[in-house]
């Protein structure tokens, strides 16, 4: 199982809260505030990484392919991320 607070989080922490930590309608510093999305909706659907427009960015099937401006992140860390939506999302 994929722990958020252990491995989602810091690649969140690393990649995105710097223009997602309260700026672009997004927030991915905290569970809470991914889970909520931004103000076009929800971009987690937990149980399914390709109808979460999050995945979709990270792996560049919906654009501007994120992170904006930077190099894109390591398969390992997109394969982390989509197992954790996978499974459901949870808050671990």
């Amino acid at each position: 199982t994929v722990s958020y607070s252990r491995e989602v989080q810091p690649i969140f922490a690393r990649n995105c809260v710097v223009c997602h930590g309260g700026q672009r309608g997004l927030w991915l510093d905290s569970y809470e505030h991914a889970l909520v999305g931004s103000e076009g909706g929800a971009v987690i659907v937990p149980g399914d990484p390709d109808a979460s427009e999050l995945y979709r960015r990270i792996t560049g099937v919906s654009q501007p392919a994120m992170p904006l401006g930077q190099p894109p992140l390591s398969q390992n860390n997109i394969a982390v991320i989509r197992r954790w939506i996978a499974e459901g999302a949870a808050k671990n």
